[in-house]
This record gives C-alpha cells, structure tokens and sequence, in this order.
C-alpha cells in the first residue's frame, strides 16, 4: 500500500501530511524521514506544515531512541549475568545483543569467554556475533584446552570460510548417492567445525581426509566405511580431534 499510493500523497499536500502521520504511528520512521524529503520539495506544502511533520518525526524519533537505550541497558545486564540464562535464552541473547555497540562489549567480552560455566559452543557462537560486528580488540578463548587468542575484526564469518565451504562440498560429493547420510553427517560436521573455528587452518590440513573420518564414524555400509589400516598418519591425528571435541558433548 505505501508504495502504490507514494507518489500521489507526494503531489496533494493534504495526503501527503495523512501519509506522514501513518508512517509515524507504524514506527515507519526511516521511511518518514524520506517522504518528509521529498515532501519538502513540494511548493504548495505550508512551511508551517513542514515545521508541524519535521516535530512530529523528531518527537517520534526521540521517543524511539529512548526506547532502544532501554532495551539495550537490559540486554546488557543480562550479558553481564550471561550464565544464569538457559541455553535457549543464551542464544536469544546473542541474538539480541546486536543492538549493543562494540564499545560497549569490552567489559563483557573477557569475562564471558574466560566462564567455565558456559557452554563452550555457545562461546563460539558468540565469536561469530564479534565477527559480524568487526570487533576490534582481541579476544582469548579456550579450544580443547588450547589459549587462542584472535581478533574478530581480521576474522571470515563461519560460512564464508573457504575451507568450511570445501569441507561442505566434499561431504556433499563423496555422499552424493546417499543424501540421507549426508544430512545426518552435516550437522555434526558443521557443529565440531563451529567449535574449532578459530584454529581450523592448523587442524584440518586434510580436506578428503577430515570427511573420511565422519563418513567412516556414520556409515553402515562396510563399502563406504574406511578401515583402520586406511588412515595416514594425518588421518590418525585429526581423528584424536575429532574424538576429543565428540568427547567434550557427552
């Protein structure tokens, strides 16, 4: 609706403060901002109503903004209380501290990624949030009892990684045939990759390899499974890996 009847609320100004007012009340309020704009360009609009709808907007905007700094002291007291909260609620949480602004982290960060009572998945889901938001100071965390410290400003999201994206599509092309097992595998894979993400370069040197592992762990069929006598050395010490990050969910 707002599309169709724009341009004609833009030409009458009666309509066009009508149209305002609508987006006002949505909360459409980056859409009235525009329309205001190009309101502000029609002759016969008064310079009085012009004065009437920017007040309207900026009364509308600083009611917006108190809302947010509201919301966003909430968020923060419970990230500082981040262990309290049940996994799901955790998971909202990092959903929802998006609105919080990287300066505002820094004394939240540290003392989240150094809680043992913290899921350590959760802590590497909370490392993509810091790589969405290009944090910029370093953050230590533990991986299988291995201190890395990295800095999410100079780090790839998790999807966009080229090496999880050639695990993906080995996985995919080596379970071409047998898609059920490759939904099955998939989830794990991603999972253990998410948990190991700030040191896969160094880990998974072996792309054929790492798959193998998990296609052996799952299939059924003794054609598909690879033997012991099969593993390289390499093979050998990313499985250790494997089985210890399967070992730390039990």
């Amino acid at each position: 609706m707002t599309a169709d009847f724009e341009e004609q609320y833009t030409q009458d100004p009666e309509y066009g403060s009508l149209f305002m007012f609508l987006l006002i009340k949505t909360n459409q309020l980056n859409e009235a901002e525009k329309f205001l704009k190009q309101l502000n360009q029609v002759d016969s609009l008064m310079e009085s109503e012009r004065t009437n709808l920017r007040e309207q907007l900026d009364e509308a905007l600083l009611i917006e903004e108190e809302k947010i700094n509201v919301r966003k002291l909430e968020v923060l007291k419970k990230l500082y209380a981040f262990s309290e909260f049940t996994i799901e609620e955790q998971l909202n949480l990092i959903g929802e501290s998006v609105i919080i602004e990287n300066k505002e982290l820094s004394g939240i960060v540290n003392s989240l990624f150094g809680n043992p009572f913290i899921d350590e998945h959760i802590k590497a889901l909370f490392l993509q949030r810091l790589i969405q938001s290009r944090y910029e100071a370093s953050v230590t965390l533990n991986v299988l009892d291995h201190e890395v410290t990295v800095n999410p400003n100079t780090m790839e999201e998790f999807d966009q990684n080229p090496l999880i994206e050639s695990l993906n599509l080995e996985l995919e092309n080596v379970l071409e045939k047998d898609p059920s097992l490759m939904m099955m595998i998939k989830p794990e894979l991603n999972r253990h990759l998410l948990r190991l993400y700030p040191m896969i370069d160094t880990i998974v040197e072996d792309v054929k390899g790492w798959v193998d592992i998990y296609v052996d762990r799952y299939a059924f069929e003794e054609s598909v499974k690879f033997t012991e006598s099969n593993r390289s050395d390499e093979k050998i010490r990313m499985k250790k890996w494997i089985d210890e990050i399967t070992f730390e969910n039990t």
